[in-house]
């Protein structure tokens, strides 16, 4: 048994076996209000599995019987794209393309694992896998959920157009015999070479890019994280933590330039009033580019973006920026009325000093 911390999948056990057994919301109340009685709900709906396939991204499996759908997987794991359920046992498979990237292995594996909420997981024991042209690892383990031991299976696979995580867990009394080996049933080929405007699960790939963005930031390699920032923020253009996280990375390794261009590249057919313009106003600042920061700025709060945060924010930057008659202007004009007496106050203050 071997330390660690697996958020939701962990967290998923309980629930996933529940479903075989627990009983179904209890039904309409009747019109006179009498509650309807026990013997009267219906059923849980369960469904056979049926063969999966999914075409984009080069991966199947067949479970056969006697698994069952695990229909609301994603109300669990919002990154997985199926789940099964067979008695205490239940299965989870998140995969995401690559978009033409290659990520070492290194910070691939943990990146697969955080899309099911598996943190930490440097102490796992951990076997070379190959699955057709894909190379990964297994990682077995075991961890005790609401005082019940889970016994649990994980696979990360890297393709040459996408990856995939897979996760296989029951409690150790259930025979292996049993539901015996779902993993053993995935089949890796290869997918197709996708834009990210084609992906169809862009949140999924998108925190994978950003998780395999951190790791290699975190390990020093600046210039390889990048080009994955860039790429989390094509699949989530309007999450401001994308920019930033691409574009500091570039400010770190001197390309500022670059970076000052990749924020216009992000605001291109971005809303007029979104937190994304005031974001890139920001960092805009933080380069020095003080006239696209300024205008950045009005044109959002011009366009009816309103939060006092970030107004104050742009206020104390017109006033560092020695521009307090603009910055009275732009606190007469967008700011909230009883908002506004405390920040002419703090302009003042400003000026006096």
């Amino acid at each position: 048994m071997l330390p660690f911390r697996a958020v939701a999948v962990a967290a998923l056990v309980l629930a996933a076996c529940a479903r075989s057994n627990a009983p179904a919301p209890p039904a309409r109340i009747a019109a006179e209000e009498k509650p309807v009685q026990p013997a009267a709900r219906a059923a849980p709906v369960r469904r056979a599995v049926k063969p999966y396939v999914s075409r984009d991204l080069g991966w199947s499996i067949d479970l056969g019987v006697p698994w069952m759908e695990w229909g609301a997987v994603q109300d669990r794991i919002p990154a997985a794209e199926y789940g099964a359920t067979c008695g205490d046992a239940s299965l989870a498979v998140a995969a995401v393309p690559l978009l033409g990237h290659r990520p070492p292995l290194d910070v691939a594996v943990p990146a697969l694992l955080a899309l099911l909420e598996v943190r930490n997981s440097e102490g796992f024991p951990r076997r070379p896998l190959r699955v057709g042209s894909w190379t990964g690892v297994e990682l077995p383990y075991e961890q005790k959920v609401d005082g019940r031991w889970m016994r649990y299976r994980l696979w990360a696979l890297l393709g040459d157009e996408a990856a995939l995580v897979a996760a296989e867990w029951r409690p150790p009394e259930q025979p292996e015999s049993e539901c015996a080996e779902p993993l053993e049933k995935l089949v890796a080929g290869r997918g197709q070479r996708l834009r990210a405007e084609d992906v169809q699960r862009k949140p999924a790939a998108a925190r994978f890019f950003v998780e395999v963005g951190r790791r290699l930031r975190d390990s020093g390699r600046q210039a390889e994280s990048a080009a994955y920032f860039a790429e989390a923020g094509s699949l989530s253009p309007e999450e401001p933590g994308r920019l930033t996280d691409e574009v500091r990375v570039l400010q770190r390794a001197g390309r500022r330039d670059e970076a000052v261009r990749r924020i216009a590249a992000r605001l291109h057919g971005a809303p007029c009033a979104s937190p994304l313009r005031v974001e890139a106003a920001r960092l805009l600042a933080e380069l020095g580019r003080a006239p696209e920061a300024i205008a950045t700025w009005t044109g959002a709060f011009g366009c009816g973006y309103r939060d006092p945060a970030a107004l104050s924010e742009y206020l104390r930057f017109l006033e560092r920026e020695g521009r307090l008659t603009l910055a009275f202007h732009e606190a007469q004009a967008f700011a909230d009325p009883a908002d506004l007496p405390r920040l002419r106050g703090l302009l003042a203050a400003g000026d006096r000093q």
